[in-house]
């Protein structure tokens, strides 16, 4: 319990984890963005959408078992849900039409954030003149 408390009080650690938290978001974002821009270069190559449909189709199946698989573990569950999570998420990076327009938004407003968090934090004594 202590520990908790020193992180409370320490000012440096919170600052350390809302720009970890932060920096991860900034990463995020532009790992999705790069996976739409690939995307959007083979989104008229033969095949593509049969892949869509056939994600689309496992997704189902995953979700299916999620809803339906009464011998799943709690384990097993949040494994299954997370599975069925990630291939929602890729699906509908795959297929949004408006994704990099949506995501360049996002990643806007992230970068901002974090300029922000470090804006609004008081400057060491040695670079105030």
């Amino acid at each position: 319990m202590q520990a908790q408390a020193d992180t409370f009080w320490n000012v440096r650690a919170r600052e350390k984890a809302e720009d970890d938290a932060l920096e991860v978001r900034v990463n995020q974002i532009e790992r999705a963005l790069n996976v739409v821009r690939r995307t959007n270069a083979v989104r008229n190559a033969p095949g593509f959408q049969d892949l869509i449909e056939a994600m689309r189709q496992l997704h189902v199946g995953s979700r299916h078992k999620l809803e339906n698989d009464n011998t799943l573990t709690e384990a097993g569950l949040r494994e299954q849900r997370g599975y069925t999570r990630a291939l929602s998420d890729v699906i509908g990076l795959m297929s949004h039409d408006q994704a990099v327009d949506d995501l360049a938004r996002q990643l806007e407003e992230a970068q901002n954030l974090q300029a922000e968090a470090l804006r609004r934090r008081p400057k060491p004594k040695e670079d105030r003149k």
